[in-house]
Formats: C-alpha cells, structure tokens, sequence
C-alpha cells in the first residue's frame, strides 16, 4: 500500500511543480503566498508613524505645562467655616 502512495506521489508532485511554475515572468508560489501576507508592514509603518507624532506632541504639551512661568497652581480645599 505504502508502495503504491509512493508511486502516486511522484506524478502528483511533478503536476504540482508545473502548475507553480507554469508562468516564467512570475516569482515562485511561495513567494506570491509571502507577499499576499506583506501588506500589513505598510500599515504598521503608517500606524507607528501617527503614533510616534502623537507621542511627540503629548510630550511637548506635557513640557510645556510643566514648565511655565507665573504663580503656582493652588487650589484652596478648606471649608469656608
């Protein structure tokens, strides 16, 4: 039984082989199925991007707040009793 698996598994693969490599201007199959999964690195990149420029302006809000000139902040939590 195991012989005869064997003896299929030869036409089959070679049928399997012409059919990735049946158009020779295209790359390889594995490599067309790697760069159908590709697309996201161009979405990070954009979302890493925004959010590197949020983080810059939270922190030169957070510097700006922190370090201004004038009376300090207080806040007068007695009761007027």
């Amino acid at each position: 039984r195991n012989f005869y698996l064997t003896l299929a598994a030869i036409p089959v693969s070679l049928a399997f082989y012409s059919f990735t490599t049946s158009d020779p201007t295209a790359p390889p199959l594995f490599t067309r199925i790697i760069n159908a999964y590709s697309d996201y690195k161009d979405e990070w990149a954009l979302r890493n991007t925004l959010h590197t420029h949020a983080i810059e302006q939270a922190a030169f809000d957070r510097n700006l707040f922190q370090n201004e000139t004038g009376a300090p902040r207080l806040v007068d939590l007695r009761f007027p009793e």
